[in-house]
């Protein structure tokens, strides 16, 4: 279970398909790095997306926000993020499951 207080919106039909998947503890692990990590992370959204191109079953779509004023040429902190989930989670699990980190636009809740 995260022990952040950054906000995580998880509806309950996405919160069932990462326990289908049985991957909890995946999910838990790699949105608490990359709070740790990346500067600035203010929210956390996962959605339950349809099949569709190159899915042929619900998958999740998950991004992680941060403040605007952190985006930067090239992201470095990003990129090590990014390099991390690679070391450390199977491609399987990246296939089911990938956090993307984006900019926070002002008008975004």
């Amino acid at each position: 279970m995260l022990t952040t207080t950054v906000p995580v919106d998880v509806t309950p039909e996405t919160a069932g398909r990462i326990a289908e998947l049985g991957i909890q503890a995946e999910v838990d692990r790699m949105i608490e790095h990359a709070i740790k990590t990346v500067r600035g992370i203010r929210r956390v959204e996962i959605m339950l997306m349809d099949p569709y191109e190159m899915y042929d079953e619900p998958h999740l779509s998950t991004s992680a926000y941060r403040e605007l004023g952190l985006w930067t040429d090239g992201n470095p902190d990003v990129g090590r993020f990014d390099d991390w989930k690679i070391e450390n989670f199977s491609p399987n699990d990246l296939w089911h499951f990938n956090l993307h980190i984006r900019a926070d636009w002002p008008h975004a809740g």
